[in-house]
């Protein structure tokens, strides 16, 4: 896939070296930008709100108050060489894995509009999965100060490295646009990686006046690299090898290394969107469903969100859901002897304390107002209760001893989001 992604991308930004050529004017170019300055707030201090998977800590027990969940900054500057050929590059500084802000590109693609109604884009696009893929970290687009994690930390991968083409068409009264995508993506992680190749996906939005529907489906073949799961295997290995010279036990730790595997993972996301904005008053609402077979567990997440604009002031009000298909590995006794017993118990344990980090259930409400106090800047508060599910570790991280499966946290979050 990589190679022949290359060579298109080769092809076409010759093709539109020629055009630009043979328009023989200069490129138009356009710079533009967006920001977040945001503080948030957590009562559990024995684990942490992040904003992403990608970040290694967040408000809770690292920190009271902390900058790091939703605070960024992006650039964006567009060419446009002809009517057929443009380019964008995006770069976003956010905190990383790694604790640094160290700018990375989150896109960078050349786009040929073959015919009014078809567009290819070739390079770094975003990953047309979610009903906000576009604008998930331009926080001024946005309404509440964060998309719900119950939707989008399902899948927190942001953007595509391959191809993507758009075809848009209006019929009567309704607008149709039909995305497709293919390529390869890949992430750091605080403890690790997370890639996927071979995804593509499909996506039809309509729109028929203030309303408008959206239905997708991706597919990702996803791998896992990190220091939690990388120790659950090597655990479930260890047992396998010990328990070699019983077939019967082998097998079960054959199956268990197979059903709890971090590569070759077969992931699948249908969603569901849509919005009704009428202009005094909007709701909108989306649903995911997440299938794999591995470690991560099947889920299910969905949110609604309301508000009124009294002028420069949008109260709002959202209600959001993620469970996750969690079922525990049953204990089993592996000879009757006391090392290969306690042997067993410790990977079925590990399997389970796994499955409850890695897949997390809650429940969040959310009150908020947003103020657009100037112009191209706008003011939120927002104060979220998220309920955790019980015997679920939610989704959060940097769990301590102390923290308690089924906690009550409330979220305060005080952002500025501007653009330019």
């Amino acid at each position: 896939m990589q190679p022949t992604i290359t060579r298109l991308a080769v092809a076409l930004s010759a093709c539109g070296l020629l055009s630009v050529a043979q328009a023989q004017s200069a490129p138009e170019f356009k710079f533009s930008g967006f920001g977040t300055v945001a503080a948030v707030h957590s009562s559990e201090d024995q684990a942490d709100f992040v904003g992403s998977a990608f970040q290694p800590k967040g408000a809770g027990v690292s920190d009271d108050w902390s900058f790091a969940p939703d605070t960024k900054l992006g650039g964006q500057l567009s060419a446009v060489f002809s009517p057929s050929w443009s380019a964008v590059v995006q770069l976003v500084s956010q905190q990383n894995h790694d604790n640094s802000w160290r700018p990375h590109v989150e896109w960078a693609n050349l786009k040929w509009q073959a015919t009014p109604e078809l567009a290819l884009r070739v390079g770094r696009t975003a990953l047309p999965v979610f009903q906000l893929s576009e604008t998930r970290l331009v926080g001024y687009a946005n309404t509440m100060v964060r998309p719900a994690p119950e939707i989008y930390r399902i899948l927190p991968v942001t953007s595509n490295d391959g191809a993507d083409l758009a075809w848009r068409r209006d019929f009567g009264s309704f607008k149709n646009t039909v995305q497709a995508f293919a390529g390869r993506t890949k992430a750091d992680l605080p403890t690790g990686t997370i890639e996927s190749d071979r995804s593509w996906g499909l996506a039809d939005t309509v729109e028929i006046g203030d309303l408008s529907l959206r239905l997708g489906y991706s597919s990702f073949n996803v791998k896992i690299d990190a220091d939690g799961v990388n120790t659950l295997n090597a655990g479930i290995a260890a047992f396998g090898s010990a328990a070699a010279p019983i077939p019967s036990v082998a097998a079960r730790a054959a199956v268990l290394a197979d059903r709890y595997r971090t590569e070759d993972m077969a992931t699948r996301v249908l969603a569901l969107g849509f919005s009704y904005d009428p202009g005094q008053w909007f709701v909108s609402g989306e649903a995911m469903r997440f299938d794999t077979e591995s470690v991560l567990a099947d889920t299910t997440g969905w949110q609604l969100v309301g508000g009124w604009r009294f002028g420069t002031l949008t109260p709002y009000l959202g209600y959001a859901r993620i469970k996750a298909d969690v079922n525990e590995e049953a204990a089993f006794a592996a000879t009757g002897s006391a090392p290969l017993d306690g042997a067993a118990a410790a990977v079925v344990g590990g399997i389970n304390r796994t499955l409850q980090v890695l897949n997390g259930s809650q429940k969040t409400a959310t009150v908020g107002l947003r103020w657009d106090f100037m112009r191209n800047t706008a003011l939120k508060l927002q104060w979220d209760r998220t309920n955790v599910d019980k015997g679920s570790y939610g989704r959060f991280t940097n769990y301590q001893p102390g923290f308690e499966p089924g906690a009550k946290v409330d979220l305060f979050s005080v952002a500025v989001d501007f653009v330019f």
